[in-house]
């Protein structure tokens, strides 16, 4: 599970309280979505860990088919989706070049899908809370599923809608948080940020 980017199912955001109007917000927000840029933190902990495992990195999106996740903390490991070419590489492995069916890629393919304004696929149960600056996004499955998220918690800046944090819950118990910082959107990426390793 190390690094498993499951950044999956972000803010669908819930048809209830503020639901419809944000949801209608936060869809919208993402029809301009041209490229987004931002730097993250990954603290992953399991019932089996001594202490959590913490990464970093920044994540690239280009609309309509590009992501990339870079770490820097361990340094030289990435995700890359480039349409339907996937490419992962852990520092002093060689990439492995995937096709974006594959199990390993679902976490991209659904992150990309919210990227640009696509819900992801299934049913949830939607909860919307209000606190201070933020709306805290709750989603569940409405069936469990032993590979699938058992609970995945958004933070979103209430003003500009934009992704501050994530926490995933898996049904073993393990949990990935992912808070963002930096974010730029619609700004020029770096040249060649969605190239595969030579």
């Amino acid at each position: 599970m190390h690094r498993l980017l499951c950044l999956a199912l972000m803010p669908l955001i819930a048809a209830a309280a503020y639901g419809e109007d944000l949801e209608a917000r936060f869809l919208a927000s993402h029809k301009n979505l041209e490229s987004l840029q931002a730097d993250f933190r990954q603290t992953i902990t399991s019932p089996g860990m001594r202490q959590p495992v913490v990464s970093e990195g920044r994540f690239y999106y280009q609309a309509p088919d590009k992501l990339r996740i870079d770490y820097s903390r361990p340094a030289g490991d990435y995700f890359l989706l480039n349409g339907e070419h996937f490419e992962t590489r852990r520092r002093g492995k060689v990439p492995a070049v995937l096709d974006s069916s594959h199990p390993s890629a679902r976490a991209l393919v659904a992150l990309r899908e919210v990227l640009r304004g696509t819900p992801p696929v299934g049913e949830f149960q939607k909860q919307v809370e209000r606190r201070g600056g933020e709306f805290r996004v709750i989603l569940t499955p409405l069936a469990p599923s032993p590979t699938l998220p058992r609970k995945i918690e958004n933070r979103v800046d209430a003003k500009s809608l934009a992704l501050l944090g994530m926490t995933i819950t898996m049904p073993q118990g393990a949990a990935m948080e992912f808070v963002f910082e930096n974010p730029l959107r619609n700004q020029p990426l770096e040249t060649g940020v969605f190239t595969a390793a030579e």
